[in-house]
């Protein structure tokens, strides 16, 4: 079988926080698979908008959240009626 390759893209840290902050130990099949090549960490500038407060935004249809989002995503979101 084929594996996949998976790309996580890294969450920004706060002021007060380092990327060595988490003490939590990397499962082994996890550090198989970065040293495997087949999981890749990506780096990405932060998202000003909170996943939260879009939701509700797009649950309240007189919210103006049209400039956080792709037309085609807001037209996919008005066919299927979600967030209604």
């Amino acid at each position: 079988p084929q594996l996949a390759r998976i790309g996580v893209l890294r969450r920004p840290y706060r002021d007060d926080e380092s990327p060595t902050a988490s003490t939590d130990p990397i499962p082994v099949e996890l550090e198989v698979a970065v040293q495997a090549g087949r999981v890749h960490f990506i780096d990405n500038s932060p998202c000003p908008w909170s996943s939260t407060v879009l939701r509700s935004q797009l649950s309240d249809r007189g919210a103006d959240v049209r400039s956080a989002f792709d037309p085609l995503v807001l037209d996919y979101i008005d066919k299927y009626e979600l967030y209604e």
